[in-house]
């Protein structure tokens, strides 16, 4: 893991401390709202795998938070998720997309960044 995911994961880790303390959820029971199982939660929030896009999207919306709280290193057009961020055209566009879409430009996002091209910081 890198510097920027070490850094991730502590702020997930402490806006997940929070927020359950507010709203009284659970690993089991967000999971669902998450889309992944309760071990994938587990091993996100405890730091053991990095946030990538997608996963950094769905907590940030979870959580009620801009995904910028957790990974500030993200490309703007990339947080169209989150209801916490004003949309630019591009990221109207990117929203309009079908989940399928939108998880493969995630994906290749993810990749193109694990692979350093481009710049997508």
């Amino acid at each position: 893991m890198t510097e920027l995911d070490i850094e991730a994961a502590k702020k997930l880790r402490a806006i997940w401390e929070r927020r359950k303390r507010e709203r009284s959820f659970t690993q089991e029971t967000s999971s669902e709202h998450l889309g992944m199982n309760q071990s994938a939660v587990s091993m996100y929030v405890r730091g053991a795998i990095p946030l990538g896009v997608e996963a950094t999207l769905k907590f940030a919306y979870f959580l009620d938070v801009d995904p910028r709280e957790i990974r500030p290193d993200l490309p703007e057009w990339v947080i169209a998720k989150s209801p916490k961020t004003k949309e630019e055209p591009f990221v109207r566009g990117f929203s309009s997309l079908s989940f399928p879409h939108k998880q493969a430009v995630l994906q290749l996002v993810d990749a193109l960044r694990a692979a350093e091209i481009g710049n997508f910081n």
